[in-house]
């Protein structure tokens, strides 16, 4: 089946390189190409200003979402992964599946809705070392003259790096807006499916050759490690319709178009989700697991459906409306119902009704702009959460930038931490509900591209997972300051940035964080050849301090915590050459080039270790209708 999804691809693509060359060098594009996108919740707000892609070079060779968000990942594109930054996630609802693959699920919210006035092709190919390549198709185009469709497709696998390690990870987005000729009907619809495959070792069986010996990239194959047939599933389907009527007047402009201008917008959004998580291991090892309470051969999974309604009605701004106030202030009200199905070895079902508001000024980065929001669950399984967020932010004045955040919410524990029953741990954890307060200050001085963010959070029983990978809540109050500094220097055609990281927690008895993490590039980049030839090279850096990470259960997809092993300590460079010829990029890469040249080999979790020195080659080309 991935053979055949594959193939039909690329016959798409051969055919829209042939619709592209079709054209001679001689033919001249006389409509300007206009490719932009929007999200549906700028819009929701009032924020309708499109953004047009990325074209620039500087997140070209950023492929590895794990490692160039700063995650500990089990080594291997696509696999399981954590944050060492905390993050309070604020939800209201109870979340009822594990959260280690979330980094590579595309949200609702980060969606992208294209409006384009031809048809647009995106293709991106990057490979590496150990089979590691990913393939990916954009392709978006009017059908209508108001109506746009397209889709997404990206398919990643890896081989060949850790024995049983391999992973396989595909996704397919279809998405579409349809807008009325009046503008006041706007809808907005996606379908997503996502599927990873990724199989589990479950580590070194011992570090020692690792960490001390002279190892390589191949010579790691040849290393003893704990599991040897387990695979852990991961899918993730949804179906999301989002629909908006605006009520209002309206303008023709200059050239007879006519323009809305909305002063009340009823909005109805329906969404269904369905995720999944299988751990299959056929063959025993006891001396991995301690427990075996079903049957010597596992298999073990978790299904939830979540299907949500949500109605709002929303006041938005716009720069057509006769009141000042609502040419720059959005306002809204909203009630949602949310129904949850759970099922694992026994079947839980519960719903949620919650209401909501929100005032939000329509964004601009030269003017002062706010946000309030808040949501309160008012019955159902998760009754009496709350959540309530301020944002303030100045305009950029000669001195600088201000601007703070406010929050604080109630959530209730994951359902997993509550109640979960496998063929190696069963738990039942009567675990109370969990209280944050946040508060942080930020400033930045865009004229010097220097911005610092300073914040403490304070967290009333929060809950991690202890060292016998199980869950736990702490008796006592946590608290964590962070700090993240950023400072970019730039002299002609030479580029040096900078970001800097760091936290500290009252509870490192039971919760350990990363102290501190960086990155940083140092690059040359020019135009050549009379701007036809764009081209950047240098250095990226990046560094951890060494501190003990949360180990790994496959059996369970969850991070716990141990006190044996540190990883981290290490600094890794990396090379790159990138480049750019009129619509199409391309990078070459030397991941680790610092790779035996003091410290040779490190971990980012515990047992599973990070590659050496590898080459890794990308391109993106874009793809124009020119008629």
């Amino acid at each position: 089946m991935r053979l055949k999804k594959t193939s039909i691809l690329f016959i798409f693509i051969i055919l829209q390189i042939r619709a592209g060359a079709s054209n001679s060098d001689s033919a001249f594009v006389t409509v300007p190409t206009s490719i932009r996108y929007i999200h549906e919740l700028d819009f929701r707000d009032g924020n309708t200003n499109f953004q047009r892609p990325d074209t620039s070079l500087y997140s070209l060779d950023r492929v590895n979402l794990a490692s160039d968000n700063n995650y500990n990942y089990l080594g291997v594109r696509g696999s399981a992964a954590q944050s060492p930054w905390f993050t309070n996630m604020s939800e209201i609802y109870t979340r009822a599946l594990i959260r280690s693959y979330d980094l590579y699920t595309t949200s609702s919210d980060s969606v992208r809705y294209y409006n384009v006035n031809k048809k647009f092709t995106e293709i991106k190919y990057n490979n590496g070392t150990f089979k590691d390549q990913v393939i990916s198709v954009l392709h978006t185009q009017n059908v209508l003259k108001n109506w746009n469709l397209g889709f997404d497709f990206s398919r990643l696998s890896v081989k060949d790096y850790m024995p049983n390690s391999d992973t396989y990870k595909g996704d397919f987005l279809l998405f579409s807006t349809l807008r009325s000729n009046n503008g006041k009907y706007n809808l907005f619809a996606h379908a997503y499916w996502k599927e990873i495959e990724n199989q589990m070792n479950g580590g070194l069986a011992n570090d020692s050759t690792f960490l001390y010996g002279n190892v390589d990239n191949v010579a790691i194959r040849s290393l003893a490690w704990k599991i040897s047939d387990a695979y852990q599933y991961h899918r993730t389907k949804r179906f999301h319709l989002n629909q908006y009527y605006d009520f209002g007047g309206s303008k023709v402009d200059s050239v007879g178009k006519i323009i809305p201008i909305p002063a009340i917008r009823f909005n109805y959004q329906v969404t269904f989700e369905r995720s999944t998580i299988a751990y299959k291991d056929p063959t025993t090892d006891s001396t991995f697991y301690s427990n075996y309470f079903y049957s010597p051969s596992t298999y073990d999974s978790s299904i939830v459906d979540v299907l949500t309604n949500e109605f709002a009605l929303i006041l938005p701004a716009d720069q057509l409306r006769k009141s000042a106030f609502f040419r720059n202030w959005s306002m809204s009200v909203a009630a949602e119902h949310q129904s949850t199905k759970y099922e694992q070895k026994e079947k839980k079902s519960w719903d949620n009704l919650a209401v909501s508001g929100k005032i939000i000024s329509k964004y601009d980065s030269s003017d002062f702009n706010a946000t309030v929001f808040a949501k309160y669950v008012l019955s159902g399984y998760d009754n009496g959460n709350y959540v309530g967020d301020v944002q303030i932010n100045t305009k950029q004045y000669v001195f600088g930038s201000f601007g703070g955040r406010f929050t604080m919410n109630q959530q209730s524990p994951d359902y997993y931490l509550l109640s979960y029953k496998s063929n190696n741990f069963i738990w039942e954890n009567d675990l109370t509900k969990t209280k944050t307060t946040a508060i942080q200050l930020n400033y930045s001085l865009s004229k010097y591209k220097f911005s610092i963010i300073a914040s403490r959070q304070q967290i009333e029983n929060a809950t991690f997972i202890n060292e016998f990978a199980t869950p736990e809540q702490l008796g006592n109050k946590l608290t964590i300051d962070q700090l993240k500094i950023e400072k970019n220097f730039r002299f002609k055609t030479i580029y040096f940035l900078n970001a800097i990281s760091v936290q500290k927690n009252d509870n490192e008895n039971k919760i350990h964080l990363s102290p501190l993490f960086s990155q940083h590039a140092l690059y040359y980049e020019k135009s050549l050849f009379g701007n036809k030839l764009m081209s950047s090279v240098g250095f990226n850096f990046t560094y951890s301090s060494s501190y003990f990470s949360d180990a790994f259960i496959p059996s369970t997809a969850l991070f716990y915590y141990q006190n044996e092993t540190k990883s981290g300590g290490y600094l890794r460079a990396d090379l790159f050459i990138r480049a750019k010829i009129k619509s199409a990029q391309f990078f070459l890469k030397l991941e680790n080039v610092a790779d035996n040249l003091g410290k040779q080999s490190y971990f980012l979790v515990p047992h599973y270790p990070q590659p050496g020195m590898v080459l890794r080659f990308g391109i993106v080309w874009r793809f124009f209708d020119q008629s």
